[in-house]
């Protein structure tokens, strides 16, 4: 059986995208929007939160990515999609 639970970079990688989308769609990114688009409790979004402050990949108080953090993302998409070939590749009937 598989474990469906995310990993801490899924985790990051699914809030800095809430970010960026937010960021994107509303001029700023809002928390309570933040933690409803990244799928996360409350308490666990704002402890990751401040893991990736800590990491320098997110500025809290304005609630945006930094560099790093979009270097992050960026590379994290190559890896979705490197997946998403191997999966058609070897494992599509």
């Amino acid at each position: 059986m598989l474990n469906n639970r995310r990993g801490k970079l899924e985790i990051f990688f699914d809030i800095l995208n809430a970010i960026s989308h937010e960021s994107l769609e509303n001029g700023v990114a809002r928390p309570t929007r933040v933690h409803n688009r990244s799928k996360l409790s409350y308490d666990k979004m704002q402890s990751n939160l401040n893991e990736l402050e800590k990491l320098h990949m997110i500025s809290k108080s304005s609630l945006s990515i930094t560099k790093k953090g979009r270097g992050f993302l960026a590379d994290y998409n190559k890896i979705k999609d490197l997946q998403a070939k191997i999966e058609r590749v070897y494992f599509s009937r």
